[in-house]
């Protein structure tokens, strides 16, 4: 198998191909020069070099990982520099590694917020007029709620299930700091300080 080789050993390319590890780094360090939203995002100088950020990922739980539809796990660096109030800096003391439905589970959906009379993660029973329910929950009317505030309420608590369900399924593939992470991320304040229009 043919290679080549960038400072102290590392692998860049395997028969003419970049590994995952290298593709990663360099999508790190270079996102934004191709991503507005990450102009105010940063690498930290460890990182700058290859070799570091190699031997970190790569001993990482969960880097060599795939998740249910077969697919490697990611880096991410928001989850845990919003939880600690680090700045969003690609760094070993910001990243964590978690498979793409964690990290995509804490995407805010705006389509629900896209109605404004409407709460974050509310929805208005097509069914009954004066009901709502969590948008979990929407086609359920054993469910449905006579407040706004109870279907928030009930959205909230489906949606730190939703996580708790996912971390017990890659819990054999994530560190042990990053389940403690997850299992106390706080939804409310999170939906709340991103503008949502909370009411619980």
């Amino acid at each position: 198998m043919g290679g080549k080789w960038l400072n102290k050993g590392y692998p860049v390319e395997v028969d003419g191909v970049a590994v995952r590890e290298y593709q990663v780094w360099y999508g790190v360090k270079n996102r934004k020069n191709y991503n507005s939203t990450y102009d105010n995002v940063a690498v930290c100088k460890e990182w700058e070099d290859y070799g570091n950020f190699y031997e970190w990922v790569t001993s990482q739980k969960g880097w060599y990982a795939k998740d249910v539809n077969g697919r490697s796990f990611t880096i991410d660096k928001d989850i845990k520099s919003y939880i600690t109030g680090d700045p969003k800096i690609y760094s070993p003391e910001t990243c964590i590694i978690i498979p793409n439905k964690i990290n995509n589970y804490f995407h805010l959906n705006r389509k629900l917020q896209s109605n404004r009379e409407l709460p974050f993660g509310v929805m208005k029973s097509k069914v009954y007029p004066n009901k709502y329910n969590s948008a979990f929950d929407y086609h359920n009317k054993a469910r449905h709620k006579s407040c706004v505030e109870e279907a928030q309420e009930l959205y909230l608590k489906q949606k730190k299930q939703g996580l708790f369900d996912l971390v017990d399924l890659y819990r054999s593939d994530l560190e042990e700091t990053t389940v403690e992470l997850l299992v106390s991320f706080d939804f409310y304040k999170y939906f709340k300080e991103s503008g949502c229009n909370m009411v619980v």
